[in-house]
């Protein structure tokens, strides 16, 4: 230690001596000058060499090259085999998590932004094509992010869209953040549903208080009123909204990055250039189809029809399910929801995408007349509007991005197939591609790889209601044993059933006092 030491001390010195002789005044512009005239390199090797000299010699270390020499691994003991083995796997695996941070720290690395804001006022951000639920939510967190967003439907709002229009609680909150929640109790177009509830195939039924369940309620609210709203809402936060525009044909131009979007308003042609695209309209989705993301028909159908009639206030739920035996071969259900003018809006869904409009028309038209409980449900006197029947899709798609594109909503089918709830899965995907659109744009990478997140973000989120529904449809008896089990154990299952009803996802179910135990609010599905 004593040998160490002096010869350690005489080569730093050797060092700061070489540099003190040359009078260096500032290291840090001359050092390169000073280490040419002087031998300073080679006086730090000496010192490592040193140094390395008293280090004791490891015996795995001597050994490590033996596995290249096939005599010397074969000579060793299993002993220093195994820990060779562990070594190189600890050697490999650090290797890998150093390419995968390299990697992750490389797309991570903000790069030369372009500004957000052009100063052709042709010329946007991000151009959202649909102005559903969807196209709203994603341009109104663009907006709100300083983005420069343009919004384009093809319909003039109000327009009517077949729908329930039911919103869960993160749907609330949404609505919240955009400032119109207040504004549709305001105008008493919002009802409350607090009750729900199941009637199996068998005849079996239950109801239950969902509030309690929930620790809040679901809200009904028109879809015409809903989608109009929130066009207002963005148009407030600075997106460029413009209804009746009809989308003839979108080009990218790789070289300059950019869409050029060509669409009608008015009879009139008109073009708009963005640097990034969002596809809104619908599960059609003529874009995405076009444009090779969505390669598959919409597989589902749904059909609505609104009602008036004398009798059905007595009707205690504001919401119900049927199961009848006549939709479980189709994969389908029917449900029933009190709006706030006391009418009803009757929506069947079937999860087939062999079924044709006729089909389920005479379906839907047989079950209102024909079915005993939902014609004593109805009561007397009813009233019906024409039904409206539209395509629909279901449980996510493959792959909902591309090149400066993402795809959002009803075209990325995000709609719960399990219950038929789409509102609040359409606000949330949208949501999220407005925030991987704006870390895109921080990082200035609108590529495939970097927007690949988005479809990681949203993956398996269906997995659940997909696994579930063909298990209820291949089993119909499942769910007259869960009225059984609810109506014997309210305080123990209600709750599930309301996870599984009003899309809470499962993380918030399991966390911490999320959901309250509910209690039944009777067996009967009527107030006799």
């Amino acid at each position: 230690l004593e040998r160490m030491s002096e010869n350690w001390r005489s080569q730093v010195l050797k060092v700061i001596g070489g540099l003190r002789s040359k009078g260096v005044p500032s290291p840090r512009q001359k050092i390169k000058k000073a280490f040419k005239e002087i031998d300073v390199v080679q006086n730090l090797w000496n010192l490592l060499v040193e140094v390395s000299g008293y280090i004791p010699q490891q015996k795995v270390l001597r050994r490590v090259g033996t596995i290249l020499k096939w005599e010397a691994w074969q000579q060793s003991s299993w002993r220093i085999k195994s820990k060779l083995i562990v070594l190189y796997l600890l050697w490999f695996t650090g290797g890998v998590y150093l390419f995968l941070f390299g990697r992750y720290f490389k797309r991570r690395k903000p790069r030369a932004t372009v500004s957000s804001h052009f100063e052709d006022e042709n010329t946007f951000d991000v151009c959202v094509i649909g102005g559903g639920v969807a196209g709203t939510t994603c341009a109104y967190y663009l907006a709100k992010m300083g983005k420069k967003v343009l919004l384009l439907e093809k319909r003039v709002y109000p327009f009517e869209k077949p729908c329930a229009g039911v919103l869960t609680l993160d749907a609330q909150r949404r609505l919240k953040d955009m400032g119109i929640f207040k504004e549709l109790f305001d105008e008493q177009s919002a009802k409350w549903v607090t009750t729900g509830g199941l009637i199996g195939p068998s005849g079996q039924s239950f109801i239950i208080n969902a509030a309690e369940a929930m620790q809040g309620r679901l809200l009904s609210v028109p879809r015409d009123v809903l989608d109009y709203k929130m066009s207002q809402a963005a148009s407030r936060e600075g997106v460029v909204v413009v209804d009746g525009a009809k989308v003839t044909d979108v080009k990218f131009s790789k070289a300059e990055g950019m869409w050029y979007i060509l669409y009608e308003h008015d009879g009139i042609p008109m073009t708009r250039c963005s640097r990034a695209l969002v596809a809104a309209d619908g599960a059609k989705s003529g874009i995405s189809r076009k444009l090779g993301v969505v390669t598959t028909q919409p597989n589902a159908l749904g059909s609505l029809m609104t009602v008036s009639s004398e009798g059905h206030e007595r009707f205690l739920a504001d919401g119900m399910c049927f199961s009848p035996p006549s939709l479980l071969p189709h994969n389908g259900y029917f449900f029933m929801v009190k709006k706030s003018n006391l009418n009803s809006q009757l929506c069947c869904i079937v999860n087939n995408e062999d079924i044709t409009h006729p089909q389920l028309e005479k379906i839907h038209s047989d079950l209102v007349m024909s079915n005993p409980v939902i014609s004593d449900i109805l009561g007397t006197n009813l009233k019906q509007t024409s039904m409206c029947i539209t395509r629909m899709r279901m449980g996510g798609i493959p792959r909902n991005f591309g090149n400066h594109f993402l795809c959002v909503g009803e075209a990325a089918g995000q709609v719960d197939p399990l219950t038929g709830e789409g509102i609040q899965y359409s606000m949330e995907g949208a949501r999220i591609a407005a925030l991987t659109l704006a870390e895109a744009f921080s990082c200035d990478d609108l590529t495939c790889d970097f927007l690949s997140r988005y479809q990681k973000r949203l993956k398996n989120r269906f997995f659940s209601s997909n696994f579930l529904a063909k298990i209820i449809y291949r089993h119909p008896i499942l769910l007259d044993a869960a009225c059984l089990t609810i109506k014997r154990n309210p305080r123990e299952f209600s709750r599930l059933w309301c996870v599984a009803m009003s899309s809470i996802f499962f993380f918030q179910f399991f966390g911490k006092d999320y959901l309250q135990t509910s209690h039944l609010v009777g067996c009967s599905l009527f107030d006799d």
